[in-house]
């Protein structure tokens, strides 16, 4: 269905089709000139939907960015049933799902770029490194998607403190799941720390398809993801990806009070990684939902999103293209090549440096151990 709207872009809904059989809710933010500048793949949180991202969306087609979203399995507008909600599979059908979006999209009519947010971040990643994901797996001559650039936002690398589980409860949950791979478990996420905007927390809190709900298989899964890549960002995983020829430019933000996911996970994982082309924003006090915090905030994720990607793209007629890491004074570069914008970021803290040490510093404990990087 295509909503034409009184602006510069229009909205259509579809239906992803997977090799199961499964379909997918699809939304489509459509530029009205033709071609755009750019196409977005965009990969959804835990417990979230392609519709709760406000003008997010919007504003990258009115920048002649065309916006793919859709709503992974187990979430969103496809679940069909009580049952499906959370009901992911396990990590290996979770890539395959997003390989099969992402394959849908090429040949893209213009540069191809994909989007993680939290829980959809930390599967960017896992998608693009893991040696086993079927973006590195081409044993079966399977195509591999054409990718000009790849963001992560906000991933989920490492939880923070204050909703982290134990190990224990971890490896105890990781049982379970091999036995009830299906049992559903209520796993709520606090809204108050969606954002500092009350009303964009209201609205998380009473949007009926954000159920906080999840599997056991499914949470294992995220949570495995999340326990491989902290181990690439502390040292104890070691990363091969011949030099990063593989690997498409990165661009990683995060807002440093966020209270969901690690700030200093993300910093450190891109940090670590080899790749040449890549660059890492701060927000100073920002939240977990970076498109929707207020104070300007979120218009200038907007507008660094949109920055970043035409950056990347060939200029057109009299547009200018920049270039993906934009020069001034407040880009630094430190000893591995990564590019860093914020206020402050040559400051940034450690675990043990924090406010809340006591609770932070166990972050890289007993994480030298390799995590085999098996699916």
């Amino acid at each position: 269905m295509t909503t034409e709207t009184t602006l510069s872009y229009t909205e259509e809904e579809g239906m992803h089709v997977l090799p199961d059989g499964k379909g997918l809710y699809t939304k489509m933010w459509k530029p009205k000139s033709n071609p755009p500048r750019a196409v977005l793949a965009f990969f959804h949180g835990f417990s979230d939907h392609c519709n709760a991202y406000y003008e997010f969306f919007p504003t990258l087609a009115d920048r002649g960015i065309e916006v793919r979203a859709v709503d992974q399995r187990g979430w969103g507008r496809s679940v069909t049933q009580p049952s499906e909600r959370g009901l992911t599979g396990p990590t290996t059908l979770v890539l395959a799902d997003m390989h099969s979006f992402l394959l849908s999209l090429c040949p893209p009519k213009a540069p191809l770029f994909v989007m993680g947010h939290s829980m959809g971040g930390g599967q960017l990643l896992t998608y693009i490194f893991h040696p086993e994901s079927p973006f590195n797996n081409n044993n079966n001559n399977q195509s591999r998607p054409t990718l000009s650039g790849a963001m992560i936002y906000s991933p989920l690398i490492a939880l923070h403190p204050s909703t982290r589980p134990s190990m224990l409860k971890v490896t105890l949950g990781r049982m379970a799941a091999k036995l009830l791979p299906r049992w559903q478990l209520y796993s709520p996420v606090d809204a108050n720390l969606v954002s500092r905007d009350p009303q964009v927390c209201e609205d998380y809190a009473t949007d009926e398809l954000c159920h906080d709900t999840g599997t056991l298989e499914g949470l294992a899964g995220m949570l495995d993801r999340g326990l491989w890549l902290e181990g690439i960002a502390t040292g104890g995983q070691q990363l091969h990806v011949d030099g990063g020829e593989s690997v498409p430019p990165m661009w990683f933000c995060h807002g440093d009070d966020d209270q969901i996911n690690l700030y200093d996970a993300t910093r450190r994982f891109a940090e670590v990684i080899d790749v040449g082309d890549k660059m890492f924003k701060r927000y100073k006090g920002g939240y977990h939902r970076l498109h929707a915090e207020p104070d300007g905030m979120g218009d200038q994720f907007a507008t660094d999103v949109a920055e970043w990607i035409l950056g990347k793209c060939p200029a057109r007629g009299n547009t200018s293209s920049g270039s993906g890491s934009r020069a001034g004074s407040s880009d630094d570069k430190d000893d591995g090549g990564l590019v860093v914008q914020g206020e402050g970021d040559s400051n940034i803290r450690s675990p043990v440096e924090d406010d809340n040490a006591g609770t932070r510093a166990d972050w890289t404990q007993g994480m030298k151990e390799v995590v085999k990087p098996k699916l």
